[in-house]
């Protein structure tokens, strides 16, 4: 079977995914324990490499390197937490990998900084892989129905540990009406106050969308303060202003989302147990969710449009 990293084709696609309670707390066990993964990860290597700046042997420094560098290979035997039932294996070694990227990025690129500890509560989630069966080591064998990452129809598809999950969204049906034998890699499962969602890395051995045909036209773009941009053509592209349009309503949800926290403080109820706090917060949420996709959809839009009718931007 030939590697994901060796496919000539890539995409991506997200969806809403709907899961149920007990499916949201395993999201939130895997999304701790790939958090807790990579902290430790940061910690055990910062130790090590301030224990090999000592020159002269010392035994006890020795010992301590040893140590270190077999707990970071078996983390599991001395974290038993991460060996529990409800940890899907994938999600410690996807962990890994991604703080190995991480570093090796450090080591290429300086400016990119040194791989920092994730805090809980943001960019919660984690990442599992598609395992195929044995009998498929084949390219045509491997489809999106077929894996432990799958399509189950086009409303459901199936995750390790998770199971049978509900989905929303148009893109995977556009890709699956287009090449419905591609592969599935990897699954990233992210979620906030707004919701939860599932983005798939696939890749194939065709193209996904057809190549563009030659226009002959170039342009020129020009970013500015007072309207978002002015192309050589002369088109001038307004600024959508999406955040201050939707700033009034806001600030008013922010408002009453302080106010019932101010209250529940005075009450002596925890946060979580005030359901109109909890509403209100999501509330917030979801309104500056959709700034952020207006924004996207619309630089989106934009600029497929000029790709499609230039061949030098």
């Amino acid at each position: 079977m030939i590697p994901m990293s060796e496919l000539p084709y890539h995409l991506g696609l997200k969806m809403r995914i709907y899961p149920n309670n007990e499916q949201k707390r395993l999201i939130a066990i895997n999304s701790g324990i790939s958090r807790s993964v990579y902290n430790k990860l940061i910690a055990i290597n910062s130790e090590l490499n301030q224990l090999k700046k000592v020159n002269v042997y010392v035994k006890q420094v020795a010992d301590r390197i040893e140590a270190l560098k077999e707990r970071k290979s078996k983390l599991s035997k001395y974290y038993f937490y991460m060996d529990s039932e409800d940890v899907d294996s994938l999600t410690i070694a996807q962990a890994k990998r991604c703080y190995g990227v991480a570093w090796n990025m450090y080591h290429k690129v300086h400016s990119s900084g040194r791989p920092k500890y994730h805090k809980k509560g943001v960019n919660d989630g984690y990442q599992t892989s598609c395992i195929y069966k044995s009998e498929d080591k084949k390219i045509e064998n491997c489809t999106p129905f077929s894996g432990s990452v799958c399509f189950l129809d086009m409303k459901h598809v199936k995750l390790p540990k998770l199971g049978r999950i509900r989905i929303s969204g148009s893109s995977y049906r556009k890709v699956l009406a287009h090449n419905p034998n591609f592969r599935i890699g990897t699954a990233t499962i992210k979620y906030d106050a707004s919701g939860f969602y599932l983005s798939l890395q696939i890749g194939d051995v065709i193209p996904f969308k057809a190549q563009k045909a030659k226009t002959g036209k170039k342009t020129g773009i020009d970013l500015n303060l007072d309207n978002f941009l002015t192309d050589s053509d002369g088109t001038v592209v307004d600024n959508p202003r999406y955040y201050r349009k939707s700033l009034k309503r806001l600030k008013k949800l922010q408002r009453r989302a302080s106010r019932r926290q101010n209250r529940a403080k005075k009450e002596g109820r925890k946060l979580w147990q005030s359901k109109n706090y909890q509403k209100a917060r999501k509330q917030a949420s979801r309104l500056q969710r959709r700034v952020r996709n207006q924004r996207e959809d619309f630089l989106q839009k934009l600029s497929t449009a000029y790709i499609n009718n230039h061949d030098v931007v």
